[in-house]
């Protein structure tokens, strides 16, 4: 099979001049003309592979699938672009990896350590070498398009002599029938050279959080290199303890630290990049600080880990230079109890700020709930009404979230409650149903 990104890395597979790409499945396709595997952009072209699972079945839990491609070593490519093929639904999330070595020369294996292992498949780290994340994707995160010009640079000159697709499947129960798996991403690139050079720099933390407690988990480095960082996108990662994740440039002025906010979400919402907060560069000897703020109702401590039952602290600061990217690409502490920003010299330190978010920005105000990996023991009820307005414009309206039993129900808003709100009258409730949606899970009956 003939490619222009690339060569099979287990002689089965190519990436670049790709003749053939599936359309993706899952995608919000926002990419113009994204079912083509070129599209014309100028005098340039861009162009679409598709790096995906090769139809596997995860056998256990917190399974983590690799699969990868080599490049052509024979000239550089410029990818701009990200399409995910997946929803929350089948992956917890996925990571692409640049490496100048795969964890192996096979077409996929187990990357989650020997806990998570599948048998029959072999166990190996993501890369064997030069690992360096490119990105992310979690809870139904949307396409991302890089900004004009800029692009992650890979092949030739590039360290990046592999990319590595990495699945983490929470839950094996969607494919006990025997259903097989595509999840990935379709990766846009150019062959003409770019003038930015595109980066992540990965904060995060290890740690433990107590029962019954808030934590802060926080982290932060210093900039050696000299070179004028622009960041531009920004994403957070945690499982179902985060609140707020924020990251901040800390610059030291006189014997104060000035604190510029990058981002700050709440992680529960959909776990895309972000447009960073603040129009700002970063330069040596500025450092970076992230806070993961999480709060535990269980029992038991929870610890840093890969399975759901574990926590992560993670915020992704994306970025471009007009020079070769950061040798560095990642800032981890200890985390709670032996690290923290106090303890490591950081000065007027924005604690109200760091742990909260604007009013209405919160998953709980929006309606969204907290994500969990065994969603199937957890219960929806949502009602999807599709309208048409003689306005060009719709409602600015666009959700209605209660409290839920038992703290709100309609006796709360109305005198007279409908009868058949429970009940399905099948010719008269189907005519209503005409351009309307509901869901729940298997608990549910019948939504209106």
């Amino acid at each position: 099979m003939r490619s222009s990104l690339g060569y099979p890395a287990y002689h089965k597979r190519d990436l670049l001049y790709c003749d053939y790409s599936p359309e993706p499945r899952y995608s919000d396709k926002p990419v113009p003309n994204a079912g083509k595997t070129e599209v014309t952009v100028g005098e340039d072209s861009l162009k679409r592979f598709p790096l995906l699972m090769p139809h596997v079945t995860p056998k256990r839990d917190d399974t983590y699938f690799c699969t990868p491609i080599r490049i052509d070593p024979s000239k550089d490519y410029y990818i701009t672009g990200f399409q995910p093929n997946t929803t929350s639904a089948l992956a917890h999330h996925m990571l692409l990896v640049g490496c100048e070595k795969p964890g192996l020369d096979e077409e996929v294996w187990n990357c989650g350590g020997m806990a998570m292992s599948n048998v029959g498949l072999k166990t190996a780290p993501t890369c064997a070498g030069g690992n360096q994340i490119i990105y992310a994707w979690a809870l139904d995160a949307p396409t991302l398009l890089l900004p004009e010009g800029v692009a992650f640079k890979v092949g030739k000159t590039s360290d990046i002599k592999y990319l590595v697709l990495q699945v983490h499947y929470a839950s094996k129960e969607p494919f006990q029938d025997g259903t097989t798996d595509d999840s990935g991403i379709f990766v846009y690139y150019k062959e003409t050279p770019q003038p930015r050079a595109a980066g992540v720099l990965l904060l995060g933390t290890g740690g433990r959080i107590l029962p019954k407690s808030v934590e802060y988990m926080e982290s932060a480095c210093a900039i050696h290199e000299d070179k004028i960082i622009h960041p531009f996108a920004f994403r957070t990662h945690t499982h179902s303890l985060g609140r707020v994740v924020s990251g901040y440039k800390v610059t030291r002025r006189g014997n104060e630290d000035e604190w510029t906010l990058l981002g700050k979400k709440d992680p529960q919402l959909p776990q895309m990049f972000y447009p960073i907060a603040t129009n700002t560069t970063i330069r040596k000897g500025d450092r970076v600080a992230a806070r993961c703020t999480m709060v535990s109702d269980r029992e038991t401590v929870t610890r840093i880990g890969s399975t759901g039952k574990d926590e992560m602290c993670n915020f992704y600061m994306m970025y471009y230079t007009d020079v070769e990217p950061l040798v560095q690409k990642l800032c981890f502490s200890l985390g709670p109890p032996f690290y923290s920003w106090s303890r490591n010299d950081l000065r007027n330190i924005p604690d109200a700020d760091a742990s909260s978010l604007p009013v209405g920005e919160t998953a709980q105000e929006l309606g969204v709930p907290v994500h969990h990996i065994d969603t199937k023991k957890d219960e929806m009820c949502n009602f999807y009404l599709l309208y048409w307005t003689n306005d060009d414009n719709p409602l600015e309206m666009k959700t209605c979230f209660s409290a839920g039993s038992p703290r709100e129900d309609w006796t709360d808003h109305f005198n007279t409650i409908p009868k058949y709100a429970s009940k399905l009258d099948a010719a008269d409730i189907l005519a209503r149903m005409r351009g309307i949606g509901h869901h729940g899970h298997q608990g549910g009956g019948h939504g209106e």
